[in-house]
């Protein structure tokens, strides 16, 4: 069975088209996202094809870095025979704009992007 792996990235975009927010601005909203920090753990799946479904068990650190300003989560799923099936690593940050990607790799070492976006807070 090869591995999963996938990777999705929050970020603040450099150039948003709202006002640049201050340093106190951005730890503020991201003290919000405070209770998401820790270890999580939990079962989980994925398809592999049209019709082959994997379970897994998904274990999750939420630390925040850079003083505060980014929540770092990092995530490995294994599956019942303890190989690693599945990891993945966020950044959430604080701006404006919300800038998505999520990109995956069948063997860990050719990568394609297969989700993209970009998100101004309108309300």
């Amino acid at each position: 069975m090869k591995a999963f792996a996938a990777l999705l990235v929050l970020t603040a975009a450099a150039y948003s088209q709202q006002p640049p927010t201050t340093v106190p601005q951005q730890l503020a909203a991201m003290k919000q996202c405070g209770f998401l920090e820790g270890k999580w753990k939990g079962d989980g799946w994925m398809m592999m094809g049209p019709s082959e479904r994997r379970t897994f068990v998904e274990i999750e650190n939420v630390e925040p870095k850079l003083g505060g300003l980014v929540l770092q989560v990092e995530g490995l799923g294994r599956n019942s025979e303890g190989k690693t099936v599945h990891e993945a690593l966020a950044l959430l940050s604080f701006d404006a704009e919300w800038y998505e990607i999520g990109e995956m790799s069948p063997d860990g070492n050719t990568w394609h992007k297969f989700f993209e976006m970009t998100l101004d807070k309108v309300k």
